[in-house]
């Protein structure tokens, strides 16, 4: 919750960038977050407001998604390392990211519909009217168009993700000569983890490009919403391959600092956990004795 507090300003310029026409410079990245017009004053003021647009759903959501993600990638890492062929190397740690990913994707899929939508609109709207707005006009489906593609972009992100964040850990690991991951200092989950992170964040930029642009369209009546593939098409041919990297910055500096705070909280209150379930098991012990 903390970590969504601090970059959703972040990724809700990553979305108005990624739908936007305008090539990505610094005067886009302006417009993005403030929009234009008015005394400078009054549009900072006004875009910062309009920043924190579909955080309510965000914060909402985010702890059971959250909750799951970490739960099934802990629980299928766990699974897989005691398969000989698989063992606790970069597969079990890429495997483990994709099944984290698909079971969370349930809850991330309709939060980033509204949130999205939220977040591009011209005007200030509530959640609430927007969510009916979404079923009224297109159904209950709508809440789970680009499922798919949602674990197409962040399946491949979560591989690449905790592929180089255990590898990450494994180097700090023997760098600092430290036995057990538990006892790793809180700075280098923070490296790890923002580190990983970014390149996992900049290498899979095309997909989200496609998923956002995908989520937040409208269907016109007596048309269809174009494919995945025809949009990525149709996006290169008119803009070129910038257009599938609009907003890579936006979409880094927003993954970078929320992963960091969230896995390095995680990691700290599971090392917590664990010394203090040792406590209460040596303490249960000495009781029998």
């Amino acid at each position: 919750m903390v970590a969504r507090l601090v970059v959703h300003p972040l990724d809700t310029i990553r979305a108005r960038m990624m739908v936007s026409a305008e090539p990505t410079s610094w005067t886009g990245t302006w417009r993005a977050a403030f929009g234009e017009g008015g005394s400078l004053a009054r549009t900072v003021h006004l875009g910062v407001r309009s920043l924190y647009r579909g955080f309510s759903v965000s914060a909402l959501v985010q702890a059971p998604a959250v909750a799951t993600y970490l739960s099934v990638y802990e629980k299928s890492k766990e699974a897989l390392g005691r398969q000989a062929l698989i063992g606790n190397g970069a597969v079990n740690h890429g495997a483990s990211g994709l099944l984290a990913e698909a079971a969370s994707a349930v809850f991330w899929t309709p939060m980033e519909v509204v949130k999205q939508r939220a977040q591009v609109a011209a005007t200030q709207v509530s959640i609430r009217e927007l969510a009916v707005q979404v079923r009224q006009a297109e159904g209950l489906a709508a809440f789970y168009r680009g499922y798919w593609i949602t674990l197409g972009v962040f399946g491949p992100y979560a591989m690449l993700y905790f592929m180089c964040y255990e590898r990450c850990k494994t180097a700090w690991m023997g760098a600092l000569g430290v036995p057990v991951v538990e006892q790793l200092p809180v700075w280098s989950v923070l490296l790890s983890a923002a580190s990983s992170g970014a390149m996992a964040a900049g290498l899979t930029t095309p997909l989200d490009v496609v998923k956002t642009r995908l989520q937040t369209s409208v269907a016109s009546a007596g048309t269809s919403r174009p494919s995945a593939t025809r949009l990525a098409v149709e996006l290169w041919r008119a803009h070129g391959l910038q257009a599938l990297f609009r907003g890579w910055s936006a979409r880094v500096i927003w993954i970078a600092p929320n992963t960091a705070i969230t896995m390095t909280a995680f990691e700290v209150l599971k090392s917590r956990l664990l010394q203090w379930d040792a406590s209460w098991q040596y303490a249960a012990y000495e009781s029998r004795e």
